[in-house]
């Protein structure tokens, strides 16, 4: 074989085995992939596809609107719900305690002195 040959069929067997190993890499990574799933795998995305189709819809209704949600038509009509009440004012807080009756006042100035 001269050198240009030799040079040629060296190209054509680096360029099938090249071709072969990518080959076998699609593959291998292709059945590792499957070979990976499982039921709770599909399990799962059949819970995707239905929560993201009842989003899509209209989201995720309760049985309840929310408070001061109008349903049916504006405030005071039928069906309508009332807007929710305003929250309530903290207490007072409480008084001081009375100090013991067995306690002495505190000196000041008397009845008698000015």
């Amino acid at each position: 074989m001269s050198p240009a040959e030799q040079q040629q069929f060296e190209t054509q067997v680096i360029e099938i085995a090249g071709a072969e190993f990518r080959e076998l890499q699609v593959m291998m990574t292709e059945q590792g992939f499957l070979g990976s799933l499982g039921p709770f795998d599909a399990l799962w995305a059949i819970l995707a596809v239905i929560t993201a189709f009842q989003l899509g819809r209209g989201g995720m209704h309760s049985t309840e609107p929310p408070q001061g949600e109008v349903v049916g038509g504006a405030p005071g009509e039928p069906g309508a719900v009332p807007p929710a009440a305003p929250p309530a004012t903290p207490p007072a807080p409480p008084a001081p305690p009375a100090p013991p009756a067995d306690v002495p006042a505190a000196p000041g100035p008397g009845p008698d002195e000015s």
